[in-house]
Parts: structure tokens; sequence; C-alpha cells
């Protein structure tokens, strides 16, 4: 049966200290959003958030949370990722970087081919 997952690219993060606990992911890979995330994955969307604003490198999160709120609009690269397991074929989301990664080329090449 095929499926279709919300997603938010994990763009690379600086190595600046981020002030809560995050789950390990690799660059440019897709972290699935939805109600069984563990807390370091919630960590680790709100540190993809934070990596698009302004913050200084001390700020606790309280700081960083309070700088969130304050933005008019925030924005991730993502989308859904639409799976079909029989074939093993995924769809991803169209953002800006899916050209780097490595597993969206091989992706799309794999979807190509069918």
């Amino acid at each position: 049966m095929i499926s279709f997952q919300a997603v938010v690219e994990v763009e690379p993060l600086d190595d600046s200290p981020v002030p809560w606990p995050v789950a390990p992911a690799d660059a440019w890979s897709w972290l699935i959003l939805n109600a069984g995330c563990t807390s370091e994955q919630v960590g680790l969307f709100v540190a993809v958030l934070a990596s698009r604003i302004e913050t200084p490198a001390s700020a606790g999160p309280e700081q960083v949370m309070d700088a969130l709120a304050a933005e008019e609009v925030l924005i991730v690269n993502g989308g859904l990722l639409v799976t079909d397991p029989g074939t093993g074929v995924e769809v991803v989301p169209n953002t800006t970087s899916a050209s780097r990664s490595p597993r969206c080329r091989a992706t799309f090449s794999a979807f190509n081919d069918s």
C-alpha cells in the first residue's frame, strides 16, 4: 500500500552547541514528523528551524524559543515523502537542496528506472 509521511529536510547544522538534546541525523536526510517523534527528534526539528534565524551562539533554550516565536514566518525544506513498499520507489519532496543529497539522487534514479 502506498503511503505518505510529512518530512523535514535535515540541513547540515553548524558546530554551534544546541541547548537541548537532538537526535543524530545525517545531513540532507529526512526527519519524519508524526506523533511518535521522540523529544530528541523534536529537538532536531527545532534546531533546524533555529538554524535559519539569528540567535547568539550562547543563547539558551528560552532565548531560542523567544526568537522563534518573534518570527513572522518560519520556513523549512520538506513536504510529503511518498513510498510504495511493493516496488521500493520513494518520491521525495522537491527541495532546493534535493539534488545535493545522495539519497535523493539514488531515489530519483530508481524512480526513473521503473
